[in-house]
């Protein structure tokens, strides 16, 4: 995940999930959401932000709370907004 702010250079992070075949497209692109937040929360003087996603599925599943597989990640991004 990169931060990028005008005048300033990108700050990355990075968090290893483990092999390719132990997870789904949406855990690792919930893990990057997880990540765009922890990045912005650093931000104090922040009034705008703008996270660019491509996965209906991660988007939903931040509006209908149901038990599936990934939803300990989801419940995390939620606590993050």
């Amino acid at each position: 995940m990169v931060l990028y702010k005008t005048g300033h250079g990108p700050r990355v992070q990075k968090y290893q999930l483990g092999s390719l075949g132990d997870h789904t497209t949406l855990e690792v692109l919930a893990a990057g959401l997880s990540l765009a937040l922890y990045l912005l929360s650093g931000k104090r003087n922040a009034h705008m932000a703008m996270i660019w996603m491509d996965n209906q599925a991660v988007i939903r599943s931040l509006k209908y709370c149901k038990p599936k597989s990934t939803q300990n990640l989801i419940n995390s991004v939620l606590l993050q907004i």
